[in-house]
């Protein structure tokens, strides 16, 4: 018996550290994801000048990795309910060390769309693939604390494709960088399959519910057997038929959406033209909403745990980024740098805050289909983003532009104009918030035919 007791425990412990290797993964993979979204607003006055670009063709380019990974996330959740998170994530950065080597390089605009939309394509399975991860090997009472973690590191990420990479692109070209990342995200193919493993029992290691009361289990209740059908059919009516999740979605298409439109894109042409910065001074104030997002999802997600609620957190997050969208929009006639900074920063920590309507989602959700169901509200902001980056491109093209070196400059009332929508969707995401149920303490929701 105590021979028993002390395996047991060793086995315990084991699955205690090694979770932490699974997890670290995708988790890292998400974070190269995150910085080739950013790229295109670093180095797109450098495109533009090279390929002679115009505010229609940059906005498609850099809203092209949006399509696929929005069109995949019904699929991304299937393949990981389906799958597991190994064999998806393998798959994945295999594509988009395809996809990024090919972009970087391009010599037009044909093949660059091209490696950008092979990339987006591998890029749309791995935070799902993060998210099963932490279902399976983590406690229910971590989830909202790591989710924050991973979007701080999701973001630290994308820090890297503003000064840093804007640094490195003024003394080596764009390029040679771009291609060094495709070959680290060919590395991170190879780590993923010796590392991840999609259950613990695959290694002999107990399920996280030995140590976790409030743990569902997954084992006996998967969706291997399941077909695509009816995987899609029970996400859909579960979507429809639960507030907490189309009220997360809907904010996020508008909110994160509008956050991932101006930093992925037109964030530095704006500070550019308008604000007659250089690619590197830009990319330090692009910086600024990474950090700001980094640290509002950490806390968010810290401080909703601790006190048990969410709501309050994601209605906190929509009034501030409807205060920095009304601040941008004010000061596109001009603004010192310590304001423009003040308001990249409150963006970032207020679209952090909204993110805490992840595990609102994954809280009136049931662990065996959850990532069917969250690849169809993960599609929300990448949706947005993809539509607002044209909308924006689209408006500036209506709007009094000079060519400079070959580079197509906007007025500020060009941009004002473009970011017009932008803020009335961020004050719409308050209306939406403030319907929000809170999520936890809440059964996760049944299908039609299993509750009768």
């Amino acid at each position: 018996m105590t021979t028993q007791i002390a395996v047991a425990q060793s086995d315990i412990r084991r699955l205690l550290r090694y979770r932490w290797v699974v997890l670290s993964v995708p988790v890292v993979c998400n974070m190269v994801v995150l910085f080739l979204f950013v790229v295109p607003a670093t180095i797109g006055d450098q495109l533009a000048t090279a390929w002679h670009l115009d505010a229609v063709s940059l906005g498609l380019l850099g809203s092209l990795m949006f399509y696929p990974y929005a069109l995949l996330q019904i699929p991304s959740g299937i393949l990981n309910d389906k799958w597991g998170p190994r064999r998806t994530v393998t798959a994945a950065m295999l594509i988009m060390s395809v996809g990024q080597i090919l972009f970087s390089q391009a010599t037009g605009l044909g093949m660059g769309l091209m490696g950008r939309a092979i990339t987006g394509l591998g890029s749309a399975v791995i935070f799902i693939s993060v998210l099963k991860v932490l279902v399976t090997w983590f406690r229910v009472r971590e989830f909202a604390t790591l989710l924050g973690l991973n979007a701080t590191l999701a973001f630290a990420g994308s820090m890297l494709g503003t000064a840093p990479l804007a640094f490195i692109v003024v003394r080596l070209g764009w390029e040679a960088p771009l291609l060094m990342a495709g070959l680290f995200t060919f590395l991170l193919a190879a780590l993923s399959w010796i590392l991840i493993r999609d259950d613990p029992a695959e290694i002999g290691l107990p399920p996280i519910r030995t140590v976790d009361p409030d743990a569902e289990s997954t084992a006996t209740d998967n969706v291997s057997s399941v077909d695509y059908r009816s995987l899609i059919k029970e996400a859909a009516q579960i979507w429809l038929r639960t507030p907490t999740i189309w009220i997360v979605s809907l904010t996020l298409l508008l909110g994160l959406g509008s956050l991932q439109a101006f930093q992925f894109l037109w964030a530095g042409p704006y500070l550019i033209h308008v604000h007659g910065k250089t690619a590197v001074t830009s990319g330090a104030s692009l910086l600024l909403l990474s950090v700001g997002a980094g640290l509002g999802a950490a806390v968010s997600g810290y401080l909703s745990d601790q006190v048990k609620s969410r709501r309050p957190f994601l209605i906190g997050g929509t009034v501030g980024l409807t205060a920095a969208w009304a601040g941008i929009v004010a000061t596109t006639n001009g603004a010192s740098t310590l304001t423009i900074n003040l308001l990249f920063l409150l963006f970032g920590f207020s679209a952090g805050f909204i993110l805490i309507g992840q595990p609102m989602v994954k809280e009136v959700v049931r662990p065996a289909i959850f990532g069917t169901v969250f690849g169809i509200v993960n599609m929300s902001p990448f949706v947005g983003n993809a539509i607002l980056q044209l909308l924006m491109g689209a408006l500036l093209n209506t709007s009094d532009s000079t060519v400079i070196d070959g580079s197509r400059v906007y007025s500020a009332a060009g941009y004002w104009l473009a970011f017009m929508p932008l803020l009335i969707g961020a004050f719409l995401c308050i209306v939406l918030a403030m319907f929000v149920p809170e999520s936890l303490k809440r059964t996760p929701v049944e299908t039609v035919s299993a509750s009768g």
